[in-house]
Parts: C-alpha cells; sequence; structure tokens
C-alpha cells in the first residue's frame, strides 16, 4: 500500500476514534467505494484487483478490538449485521449474512 493511502487510513481510524469517545451507545460500519480503475488514473473502469476490495470498519459498543474476520464478506451483509446487532430478525429475503465475527458475544445489547 501506498504512502498516502496508508495515512489516509490513519486518519480515517482517527477519526473513527474520536467518534467512539463521544457516546458508549453507537456501533459503527464504515466503507467506501473501491475508488475504480487500476494503478493509472485514466484506467477507471479496468479490471484491477484494487477494484475487487474495498475497506469494512466495524467500531463502537459491543465490538470486538483490533480482529480482522476471517471469511469473505459483502456489502450485502451490512444490512444484516445492523439488524442482528439491534436483536431484530434479519428477513430470509435478505441476501447478506450479520457479521456476528466481529462482536464480542451474541448479541449487542439494547438499552431500554
Amino acid at each position: 500500500m501506498s504512502a498516502p493511502y496508508l495515512e489516509a487510513a490513519a486518519e480515517v481510524d482517527a477519526a473513527i476514534g474520536t467518534l467512539a469517545s463521544w457516546t458508549e451507545e453507537a456501533v459503527f460500519l464504515i466503507t467506501a467505494d473501491h475508488g475504480g480503475g487500476g494503478v493509472d488514473p485514466r484506467d477507471h473502469d479496468a479490471p484491477h484487483p484494487v477494484n475487487d476490495h474495498i475497506p469494512l470498519v466495524v467500531a463502537g459498543r459491543g465490538v470486538t478490538r483490533r480482529h480482522q474476520l476471517t471469511r469473505p464478506v459483502s456489502l450485502l451483509d451490512i444490512p444484516a449485521t445492523v439488524l442482528w446487532s439491534f436483536g431484530l430478525e434479519v428477513p430470509p429475503c435478505y441476501q447478506g449474512r450479520p457479521l456476528t465475527g466481529a462482536f464480542i458475544g451474541d448479541r449487542v445489547s439494547v438499552p431500554a
């Protein structure tokens, strides 16, 4: 990874830490698009390995710290994870699966 990419990742990490410090009740799921293209900016729609992966950060109450999920995940998993984290049933029509491995224990408890 390039130095500018690592710098940007460090800035995002610090910003997430700041957000998380403001509340103990929130769970953050942060993602981004892949940016498009290969190494050359003129190759926006060209197939390239960097287009196959995007960042996904899960942070906040009940989240396992410094843990990397070992199975492939999809953006389709985000809605299922949000519902699951609130203790709600994930509709069978959802294609995604809750990212339970990102959390400590079975569920994040929701305050009454």
